[in-house]
């Protein structure tokens, strides 16, 4: 393996101060347009669903290695309805913000 191949796959991230080592992809598999914010021990990372219901699914972990669904941030269709949905037409669960 080479050495940029091993940057890759895993990173080194400051936690606090400490070293942590996190393997690379946190989360593997189709998860696009990550947003991650920490809150005291806590990372959260909300992803796009584009046109899937329920919309921005969201995980939550104490260490970025061990990751887990929590739910979902559009759960009602009062809060976007993507009824007929055309992504050309702009109506998409996409770039979630959790600054």
């Amino acid at each position: 393996m080479s050495e940029r191949q091993a940057a890759v796959e895993q990173w080194t991230a400051l936690d606090g101060g400490n070293k942590m080592n996190v393997k690379n992809p946190i989360l593997p598999g189709f998860h696009p347009d990550p947003s991650i914010i920490r809150v005291e021990d806590d990372y959260y990372i909300a992803i796009s669903t584009f046109e899937w219901f329920p919309g921005i699914q969201l995980h939550h972990s104490e260490d970025l290695k061990n990751l887990k669904n929590i739910g979902y941030a559009l759960t009602r269709t009062s809060q976007i309805d993507l009824k007929g949905c055309d992504i050309s037409g702009g109506r998409i669960c996409a770039l979630p913000n959790l600054s």
